[in-house]
């Protein structure tokens, strides 16, 4: 052994040897990554026959890293060691999640660490090994081992920090630079198309490294070129003046407003082809077509609830200028204007309830800075007498129990009540045995496998019980005397296992923004038992433009955000905006030009009220009056 290490450190052949194979890693570790992430072997070989400048370049940025911190720790395995084994870390974690999600990993995912024990417990009979996964983790092992062995020693003899320091100094520049994101970085091929689309295709040409790379330099929320020429003028029209003040002021009707995001509901009908043994819609049918009804588009597809919630509550799409933004990790870091501090301005009290845990997605920290007097998780509801866990998750129907005791409450102190529920009942994943409080009594008449046949009937066992449960409710709020608001929506599409081709119509595609909306398309109602403002309509909308209809339900004046999108829908060629998509007063859908003076003039707004001050100190004045 002495002899061995003594011909790779004194001898010339040695070194010649040791030093190729730590050139060389930088190299196979982006080729072994590639090879683990690829789908299919035709597209690993693609990617290495045409992306042979975006190799090269991460070659360079990986062994700058690499030997940069090897002259730090001396020793060049263990550098290789350690960012290798992030790399492959996080290659494993996309296949993963690619294989359940269809979404690829991306950097700011990281910031769900917290919640990982939460999100490893829904998906962890999903958790699988590929053979590549193997393959990579052999491959990447047996090339470590072979460095170990050689040993080769990488110092200076001063100051061994400076090279590391000044190369994350460096990619500390790259990641934040616009120049790059705008100008260097297409030139390897790498354009906005995918922030814009999540487009699948893209992610299969370019590879995870540098799909990975180009979401690491669009993490911040960048302002609009005309931020600093528009604000003051956007501002002044959107402001709360002191005649809307006035208006506020003698606001007296204020009906009762009740919120539910129904965990992953939507409209199995809208899929063809696909039948069961009963109508599970019917009840919803006879609640829907006494209210404003139809579809409505969210930002996200089988998980990601917070960002619709996110756009609900506060009508800000952070997607037009960050695509696949996790707000409440990334950017509320203060007091943000949403439907809950408008209500809350107005007297109203002010409840959340998620029978999940608090901290997930940091609820616990943000719903106070979104105007929440109380949050309800399932922390509390564990303490309570009533309950009893039988099921996976709290069912619609005890949910339904604490509204109306929420509501009686209100009753009782004589104050208004605005409450935004969350439902868990109905989350991901669809089995089997997932409910024991009622039957599994839903059954697809289409020919599934086992796995799609079962998951698909507890997923639809599931929304018939929750509309039952959502039914009860209902009748709860035309028996009041109370004038009442119920709003209902689905966050996102389901993740229904092996049951793909039957969502065949939900495909991701740059071309047919029809086909791109069905991908992220569930269903709402806003219902009034107040037949004095009962509106009835269908009408197709986005998540973030039912506070537009919940505020004009409730004869209030619309403020700031709520002011500018109702006016985008009176006023403007569209119904609705959001990210790269639009839908248009012919019931089109498009995708708009990015230069296009409302989504520009949406960005602005969005962009004051989460990292500016303009308009917050301006709804001071409702608390202050």
């Amino acid at each position: 052994m002495t002899k061995i290490n003594n011909f790779f450190s004194n001898t010339l052949i040695g070194k010649i040897i040791s030093w190729f194979l730590a050139l060389f890693f930088p190299l196979y570790l982006i080729i072994v990554a590639e090879f683990t992430n690829s789908l299919r072997n035709e597209y690993f070989q693609q990617y290495i026959n045409n992306k042979a400048l975006l190799i090269l370049f991460l070659y360079v940025f990986l062994a700058l890293i690499i030997f940069s911190f090897a002259i730090l720790v001396k020793r060049f395995w263990v550098s290789a060691l350690i960012f290798g084994s992030i790399i492959m870390i996080c290659v494993y974690v996309n296949v993963i999640k690619y294989s359940i999600t269809s979404y690829p990993f991306f950097p700011w995912d990281i910031l769900l660490m917290t919640n990982l024990g939460q999100i490893t417990g829904f998906v962890s009979d999903k958790l699988e090994i590929t053979p590549k996964m193997l393959i990579g983790a052999i491959a990447f092992i047996v090339y470590i081992v072979l460095l170990a062995f050689i040993n080769l020693k990488i110092s200076l003899k001063k100051v061994n920090f400076v090279p590391f320091c000044a190369v994350v100094l460096l990619a500390g520049i790259f990641f934040t630079s616009s120049s790059i994101k705008d100008n260097f970085l297409p030139k390897l091929g790498l354009s906005d198309e995918m922030l814009k689309y999540q487009d699948h295709n893209y992610f299969r040409r370019n590879g995870f490294l540098g799909s990975f790379l180009q979401n690491c330099c669009n993490m911040k929320l960048d302002k609009s070129n005309q931020y600093n020429s528009s604000i003051n003028e956007l501002y002044d029209k959107y402001k709360i003046t002191d005649e809307k003040l006035n208006e506020i002021n003698n606001i007296n009707y204020k009906p009762n407003i009740i919120c539910i995001m129904s965990e992953a509901f939507c409209d199995l009908r809208d899929i063809d082809g696909l039948e069961f043994s009963e109508d599970i819609y019917k009840l919803y049918d006879e609640m829907a077509q006494n209210s404003i009804h139809g579809n409505l588009s969210v930002p996200v597809n089988g998980g990601g609830t917070s960002r619709s919630e996110f756009q609900f509550l506060s009508g800000i799409s952070l997607d037009i200028s960050f695509d696949g933004a996790l707000p409440y990790q990334q950017f509320i870091k203060k007091d943000v204007p949403t439907l809950a501090t408008y209500m809350k301005a107005l007297n109203y009290h002010t409840v959340a309830i998620h029978p999940y845990m608090k901290k997930f997605y940091q609820r616990e920290k943000v719903y106070p800075m979104l105007g929440f007097n109380d949050f309800i998780s399932i922390e509390d509801i564990e303490t309570r007498t009533d309950f009893v866990k039988k099921d996976e998750f709290v069912t619609d129907d005890y949910l339904t129990n604490l509204i109306i005791e929420k509501i009686e409450e209100s009753e009782q102190n004589n104050v208004p009540l605005f409450l935004y529920a969350i439902t868990m009942q109905n989350h991901y994943p669809y089995h089997g045995n997932k409910f024991v409080s009622f039957s599994n009594s839903v059954n697809t008449l289409n020919q599934l496998n086992e796995t799609a046949t079962n998951s698909m009937n507890s997923y639809a066992s599931g929304v018939k019980e929750s509309i039952i449960a959502l039914k009860r409710l209902y009748d709860y709020i035309n028996n009041s005397d109370r004038p009442t608001i119920l709003v209902f929506f689905g966050d996102h599409l389901p993740l229904v296992d092996d049951a793909s081709k039957y969502f065949s119509e939900f495909k991701l595609s740059d071309e047919n923004a029809k086909v791109y909306n069905d991908y992220f398309q569930t269903s709402y109602f806003i219902y009034t038992n107040d037949k004095n403002k009962r509106v009835i309509k269908n009408n197709t909308t986005h998540v973030s433009m039912l506070g537009c209809d919940i505020i004009d339900l409730a004869s209030f004046p619309q403020v700031h955000i709520f002011e500018y999108l109702d006016d985008l829908r009176k006023n403007s060629e569209f119904k609705f905006i959001n990210s790269n998509l639009a839908l248009d007063k012919d019931g089109e859908y498009i995708f708009p030009k990015e230069d296009n003076e409302w989504i520009t003039n949406h960005k602005i707004i969005s962009y004051n009220l989460v990292r500016e001050n303009l308009f917050i100190n301006n709804f001071e004045l409702l608390n202050k009056k």
